[in-house]
């Protein structure tokens, strides 16, 4: 209530006052919900600029990886037989690999995307996580996994599923900042009973895949367990945390048909469940490893268009192992200018998407008009908002995502050399 009181005045002496009171509690809600709504705004705009930077990052380290895999590459073709620096040079891919997919699950966990589900095996996935987190978590907490061998498949977003996890070890990790401790990620088969189901509506009886994700750490209160799937509501000090984790694990989770519970204790840790449904099928078939076989060239005319002098060396170098000739260039004005001398023919154009002078989609665009048969590969660290649609209209038949292997780039330009591509993606 808001009052506003008046004396009263009779021959100049106070004689009363006059209260007048005004209920403004409707005024106080609409401006505690403005600034709700602005600070939700100011969090918006700070994922939006941690994903623009996550961006730049990734296409420069994806620079930096494929001449370490192309090298590797190249340097595992030459030996033949046995040599004791093979194992030493698929150790160096291996690596480069796991490198190419931390970047692309920062990549997921910075931007918001489409929900891609997929038959998974949610093992595998969770393996790749654990990895991670055991490379990225503080040493004094030690990573434990368990996982069940008779797991079925789910029907899930790999990404999301990740960004699950890390949503919930980042929250273990801080409950676990002052004494270390340990994080553990379990995997099991449950079968949820109608008892089950009617104490958490949003699942249904029957196969499920039961995810624990648990910490020894500081523990929670009943009164925080009631309030933490809420949106922006945080325990941590001002600064080390947006309240909005636990709300996007929750939606996830909701998304997928599943279900989370958690149970905690102040003082001795939490542990959170999330219940997957069984996806009905079979389970993708395990590719064995084998030693690859590349797809040659025939002597074709390759333009190899980019702005970076090591990736030139070394695409020329992939290109020419594969039985290609090459022309390297070092960005689009000086592509196009070969083009329009018309002294050299080109077979296909395989050019970086972001150059200094001119990208590469705007080298395609003009290349409709002076070459308009020569297929185009676009190449790039971070694809960003392209899509298939939007390449195709440029005239670019494929997109190669770098990190790339020699397979990939062997394959890539085989498939519009003989005419089978269609603007599709690669890695």
């Amino acid at each position: 209530m808001e009052f506003i009181i008046t004396p009263q005045y009779h021959h100049h002496q106070v004689s009363g006052v006059l209260a007048i009171g005004r209920d403004i509690s409707a005024h106080h809600k609409a401006a505690r919900a403005q600034e709700a709504l602005e600070l939700q705004l100011r969090r918006g705009q700070k994922m939006e600029a941690i994903g623009r930077l996550a961006g730049g990052i990734a296409h420069d380290f994806n620079n930096f990886l494929t001449i370490i895999m192309a090298n590797c590459g190249l340097a595992r073709m030459d030996i033949v037989g046995f040599h004791p620096a093979a194992e030493r040079l698929d150790q160096i891919s291996r690596a480069s690999q796991r490198a190419a997919a931390l970047v692309q699950q920062i990549l997921t966990f910075s931007s918001s995307r489409e929900q891609e589900r997929s038959v998974i095996n949610l093992k595998m996935t969770l393996k790749e996580i654990a990895t991670m987190l055991r490379s990225t978590l503080p040493r004094s907490i030690e990573v434990r996994t368990q996982f069940a061998l008779d797991c079925p498949i789910v029907l899930a977003d790999p990404g999301q599923i990740q960004q699950v996890i890390l949503n919930l070890a980042t929250n273990s990790a801080h409950a676990m900042k002052d004494n270390g401790g340990v994080l553990d990620i379990s995997l099991s088969p449950i079968e949820v009973d109608e008892d089950f189901a009617a104490r958490n509506p949003d699942l249904r009886p029957g196969q499920h895949v039961r995810l624990t994700v648990g910490d020894n750490g500081h523990g929670m209160e009943a009164a925080t367990l009631e309030h933490i799937f809420e949106p922006f509501f945080t325990t941590k000090p001002q600064g080390e945390g947006s309240g909005l984790g636990l709300s996007v694990v929750h939606g996830i989770v909701k998304s997928h048909e599943g279900a989370i519970t958690v149970y905690s204790e102040v003082g001795r840790g939490t542990s959170f469940n999330i219940y997957f449904p069984s996806a009905k099928g079979s389970e993708p078939a395990m590719v064995e490893h084998q030693a690859p076989t590349f797809p040659m060239g025939d002597g074709e005319h390759i333009l190899f268009v980019d702005d970076e002098p090591s990736l030139i060396d070394c695409g020329q170098r992939i290109l020419k192992r594969l039985g290609y000739r090459v022309t390297t260039v070092a960005n689009g004005t000086a592509a196009l200018d070969l083009i329009r001398g018309g002294g050299d023919t080109f077979d296909c154009i395989l050019t970086d998407f972001t150059m200094p002078d001119m990208s590469g989609v705007a080298l395609a665009r003009e290349c409709r008009s002076l070459a308009p048969a020569t297929p185009i590969i676009l190449m790039s660290g971070y694809c960003g908002v392209l899509t298939v649609d939007s390449l195709r209209s440029q005239g670019i038949r494929e997109l190669i995502l770098k990190p790339f292997t020699l397979q990939t780039i062997a394959e890539a330009l085989r498939r519009v050399l003989s005419g089978d591509a269609d603007a599709n993606t690669s890695n």
